[in-house]
């Protein structure tokens, strides 16, 4: 019996989990909410047969418990990588790519045996030395992770020869149900971040939205650790928008260094990315109405009045969840090109964001070359961190994509130095 509960054998278990997005507040007290619900089965083992059940895992996945508690996953067709030459910063005029590794979240759930080491080694493969690190992605105590797990990172990243451009943290404004976080509240989680950052010797903490009357003490706080805090500009927002406007004439009057922004280029999204629609229509979404959303997304309906709308017209569960994409952080419509000129001269590096580039190297959701083309016209000298998005549709192709990411930014780019020369 396990607990004197359960006997072993296969049991049918069913969790209720409702997530909160820490990220996405829509009001005072309200956050989104992701239905995590599942149904399993689950084999329960006698406790003889499941310690050598987990024995037979640890051997064949060479997975190696150090002395600190952290499970370090080693590959023995890799044992020879830390002789691998550094790779050379890869890099076209003044713009230097780097990779995030919350591209590879698709296998590091999907794989028990895939971690950190194997992002590294397909940096290695990429011929990527930079990277972005994702807190609650990679560490299993945050926001502040143990030493010890940080040490293990920093110890992978020596032994691949990568090293962290930045990390990407959270403001956690709901930790507490029906209680927004305080002033104080925030400036702790700014704080933890940027001492992890510093921890991981990344310059840059791509950081949560920090209030504009805190961004003087963030700033202060910044500076004090040695890392530059960036503010990331998300969809569903716009340069243009006046929220994101307001925060940056607050940054331009304390115009300091250590407080900028990362504009993402998931703000610039013209049409929906095809593995998104065929993700919809796989789960039940009817073309035609799929194409009337992405029609008639900008002739003045809300997205209640969208979702009125199909559901006269015969769209069910499956079209809902394709219009709260749409009208959430898969947002599309014509480029704010002109807004994103006014933000690059506070910007501290760039997410390169994309859900899927073509054989033939084009991107048709998101229009790279005038965005890679404003960057180059003002002169910006730094990082461009390509980020993939493709788990959002279960797809675990990350390394074919980022290799052809990383290309076509290569052509863009040495295309606008050959005009310009």
């Amino acid at each position: 019996m396990f607990n004197g509960g359960l006997a072993a054998g296969d049991h049918e278990v069913a969790v209720r989990l409702d997530l909160r997005n820490v990220y996405m507040q829509f009001g005072p007290g309200a956050y989104g909410m992701v239905d995590g619900s599942a149904t399993r089965t689950l084999t329960l083992l006698p406790a003889e047969a499941e310690a050598e059940a987990e024995a037979d895992a640890g051997t064949a996945s060479g997975v190696v418990v150090t002395a600190s508690g952290v499970a370090v996953t080693e590959h023995p067709e890799r044992s020879g990588q830390s002789e691998r030459p550094e790779p050379a910063p890869t890099t076209i005029g003044r713009i230097e790519q780097a990779v995030s590794l919350y591209g590879f979240e698709e296998r590091l759930v999907d794989v028990p045996s895939y971690g950190v080491a194997d992002m590294f080694a397909e940096l290695n493969d990429l011929g990527v030395q930079k990277f972005e690190l994702i807190g609650s992605m990679v560490f299993d105590q945050y926001p502040r992770p143990k030493a010890a797990e940080i040490r293990a990172i920093n110890q992978l990243a020596e032994k691949y020869g990568v090293r962290a451009n930045s990390y990407g943290g959270y403001l956690d404004k709901g930790k507490i149900t029906g209680r927004d976080a305080t002033d104080a509240d925030i400036m702790l989680d700014v704080t933890a971040d940027l001492m992890t950052a510093r921890d991981l010797g990344a310059p840059f903490l791509r950081s949560g939205d920090i209030p504009l009357h805190l961004l003087e003490a963030s700033a202060a706080m910044a500076e004090r650790y040695g890392v530059r805090i960036g503010i990331e500009v998300h969809a569903p927002h716009k340069p243009s928008d006046a929220s994101i406007q307001a925060m940056l004439a607050r940054m331009d009057e304390i115009d300091s260094p250590y407080m900028g922004l990362v504009p993402d280029f998931g703000c610039f999204i013209e049409r929906p990315a095809q593995p998104a629609l065929d993700r919809h229509i796989a789960n039940g979404a009817k073309p035609e109405l799929l194409d009337y959303v992405i029609e008639h997304r900008h002739d003045g309906l809300d997205e209640a009045g969208m979702q009125a709308t199909i559901a006269s017209m015969g769209g069910g569960e499956a079209e809902k969840w394709a219009i709260s994409e749409m009208f959430g952080f898969l947002s599309f419509g014509p480029a704010d090109i002109e807004g994103f000129r006014t933000l690059l001269h506070r910007t501290q590096y760039f997410h390169s964001k994309f859900y899927h580039v073509t054989q033939d190297l084009t991107d048709p959701q998101i229009p790279v070359d005038k965005l890679l083309a404003a960057i180059v016209e003002s002169g910006f000298q730094g990082v461009l961190l390509s980020e993939y998005e493709g788990h959002a549709f279960h797809l675990d192709d990350a390394h074919e994509q980022l290799e052809r990411h990383l290309r076509l930014e290569q052509k863009v780019l040495n295309g606008l130095s050959v005009l310009a020369g």
